[in-house]
């Protein structure tokens, strides 16, 4: 644990302790560093910048305001410019997928987890190869731009008996392991990465999510294929000048959407007041994650209804439209499609390997569809 002074940011000295099983040790953030005090009594008379936890098995950490994380590995606490702490987490991949698929899929179908596993297997190599983060103390974040991760406590043993039947599995295009997207539920319109994101991505095409002759979208079941939320204007103008004006009132004054993909989710969006800005709409839908949270505005495919003091908003699918629908996956997953068959539905020209081997093709499962049939 290096020491701070209250000149000197680092020092080389290190001290260390040994807690015994049920042990806690206290940190707390001071002037002049990180303080550490043991709940046997034991207080440690320096400060320090960085505080390194390395468990033989799994330990919690207890934030305050926040849910405990059940841990394991390395774990370094580190003391930023600004006074406030950066936790990294060291484990391997494998616990990382296990945890972040327990936490996000809806869906109790082996095959559609299975695919789950695949699919967040992939995007966690894939995530480290390109380094996403790679001015960063880590390889990897906790949100949806890497991967969710809120500790082990919540791997569910479906999950575990799972991945040790697609062992190492990722998918593969042109030689490289996928970035795959993914989304909650896309209600029912897929858009591709060219027309979201302005990258022309072959894996990711702009598909209708159902199989025809077999009924309803795939999704359909989700709660967020179809949703409604009414803002009150003084809500938008608070978004506006919050998020895009420093605070300052009466700089934007309304936003018009100011253009469409073919699936019709708003891809731009203009700002209007005293000068004009345009975002593109993933920007905009995420900046408003950020202010009225990820269950206000789900998606940027809807419509809008004006009244006289709101807007109603009348939309589809939740998330940023691009890649797997969890939900829609589920869907294909109860119309018997296996868990290869399903990505190969949403991502297109993939194969899947295992340890730089290709994986042999499921055995069909019976009734179920060929993944060409979209």
């Amino acid at each position: 644990m290096p020491q701070v002074s209250g000149s000197e940011p680092l020092m080389s000295k290190e001290d260390t302790c040994k807690l015994q099983e049920e042990e806690d040790i206290a940190l707390q953030v001071t002037h002049l560093g990180i303080m550490a005090q043991t709940s046997d009594g034991a207080e440690f008379q320096n400060s320090f910048s960085k505080i390194v936890i390395e468990a033989e098995d799994i330990f919690n950490l207890e934030i305050f305001n926040l849910a405990p994380y059940i841990l394991s590995g390395k774990l370094e606490i580190t003391l930023q410019d600004d006074r406030t702490l950066s936790f990294v987490n060291e484990i391997s991949v494998g616990e990382l997928v296990k945890a972040s698929v327990s936490e996000f899929s809806p869906s109790p179908e082996p095959e559609a987890n299975k695919a789950f596993l695949v699919m967040a297997r992939s995007r966690a190599i894939a995530g480290k190869e390109m380094r996403r983060h790679a001015s960063d103390s880590f390889d990897l974040c906790n949100t949806y731009h890497c991967l969710e991760f809120n500790g082990l406590g919540g791997i569910r043993d479906l999950i575990r008996i799972l991945d040790r039947m697609v062992p190492n599995e990722v998918m593969i295009a042109n030689g490289k392991v996928v970035f795959p997207h993914f989304q909650e539920c896309c209600g029912g319109k897929i858009s591709s990465m060219k027309n979201i994101y302005g990258i022309d991505d072959p894996v990711h095409q702009a598909i209708d999510d159902r199989i025809a002759g077999e009924g309803a979208e795939n999704c359909f079941h989700s709660p967020s294929f179809r949703w409604t939320r009414e803002f009150l204007q003084e809500e938008m103008a608070d978004f506006l000048a919050v998020s895009y004006a420093g605070g300052s009132s009466h700089v934007f004054l309304r936003w018009d959407p100011i253009k469409t993909d073919p699936t019709e989710r708003i891809t731009e969006v203009r700002l209007v007041g005293k000068r004009k800005l345009k975002l593109s709409g993933t920007e905009f839908l995420q900046t408003s994650w950020e202010h009225f949270g990820v269950n206000a505005l789900k998606s940027m495919c809807f419509t809008l209804e004006p009244m006289r003091r709101a807007t109603i908003f009348r939309g589809k699918g939740r998330g940023l439209g691009v890649g797997l629908c969890l939900y829609g996956a589920d869907g294909l997953a109860k119309k018997n499609f296996n868990y290869q068959d399903i990505l190969k539905f949403y991502y297109s020209g993939i194969h899947l390997e295992r340890d730089h081997q290709p994986v042999a093709d499921a055995p069909q499962i019976q009734g179920s569809k060929s993944s060409g049939a979209k």
